[in-house]
């Protein structure tokens, strides 16, 4: 009964803060989105997966300029969001879990565009 209580108090606080309890953003596979820039359409895709030690990594592709395994250098999670450091091509991604994508912005040198990740099966 009384962890009944509890959890019934941490929801109710949760929704009186407007905050909402979330799961851990799980990722692991290839999540494709498309970069929208003067016209064009772009794929970006990354790949992630688990190293020996339990810490997720990734490498990016962009299939439509021919470049593949481009390694992300830092992958950070919190909660349902996420940020990506592509030091090679001065890229960064942060993003937020909404439904079964993931909603963000890609950044590299001065540009920033919207890219919307989705769980794909696809390369």
């Amino acid at each position: 009964m009384k962890r009944l209580i509890i959890a019934a108090l941490l929801v109710s606080w949760g929704a009186v803060h407007g905050q909402r309890l979330v799961t851990p953003l799980e990722l692991n596979g290839s999540w494709q989105g498309a970069l929208e820039f003067n016209g064009m359409k772009l794929r970006v895709v990354f790949k992630f997966t688990k190293s020996p030690d339990g810490r997720i990594v990734a490498v990016m592709d962009s299939p439509d300029q021919g470049a593949s395994n481009i390694k992300v250098d830092t992958v950070i999670t919190n909660g349902d969001s996420v940020r990506l450091l592509v030091k090679r091509i001065l890229g960064t991604y942060a993003g937020v879990r909404v439904d079964s994508t993931i909603q963000g912005t890609w950044s590299q040198s001065t540009v920033r565009l919207p890219l919307n990740l989705k769980s794909t099966t696809e390369v």
